[in-house]
């Protein structure tokens, strides 16, 4: 199973670009308690997490701006703006470079729906591409 966080702001601008800037973190990276790979500790019920933690590494920064251009081929247009990326949340083995672009690209191509909400046949089409090679 794969793992990956993927938190930011777009923020409109009057530019006719996307912009993309995605901050990473050098610093010791604290534990993310509320993750979903968080198993409960049998004895208290309780989330202990040893393996999911904060921050987005340069490897896994790399995969949200893949991600993004390769949204940008798909689609016809984007929505002009500054896309920031400043949050984010790994796992110490079930993340990867490719993971990152896939969830990316999902975010990005659900930014650019004409709808404010995808349909459940939108999505699965989406959420599809994570189990392409």
């Amino acid at each position: 199973m794969l793992y990956g966080l993927v938190g930011g702001a777009m923020i409109p601008n009057h530019s006719s670009k996307l912009s993309v800037s995605v901050q990473t973190s050098t610093s010791i990276h604290h534990p993310f308690p509320n993750s979903l790979m968080t198993p409960a500790n049998p004895n208290t019920g309780f989330p202990q997490n040893k393996d999911v933690f904060t921050g987005m590494l340069e490897q896994y920064a790399h995969g949200v701006i893949s991600g993004v251009h390769r949204a940008s081929d798909q689609l016809t247009s984007l929505y002009a703006g500054d896309l920031v990326v400043n949050c984010g949340a790994y796992h110490i083995h079930e993340s990867a470079q490719a993971f990152f672009a896939h969830i990316s690209n999902i975010v990005v191509r659900i930014m650019n729906l004409d709808e404010d909400l995808p349909s459940e046949e939108e999505l699965a089409g989406m959420i599809e591409i994570i189990d392409a090679p």
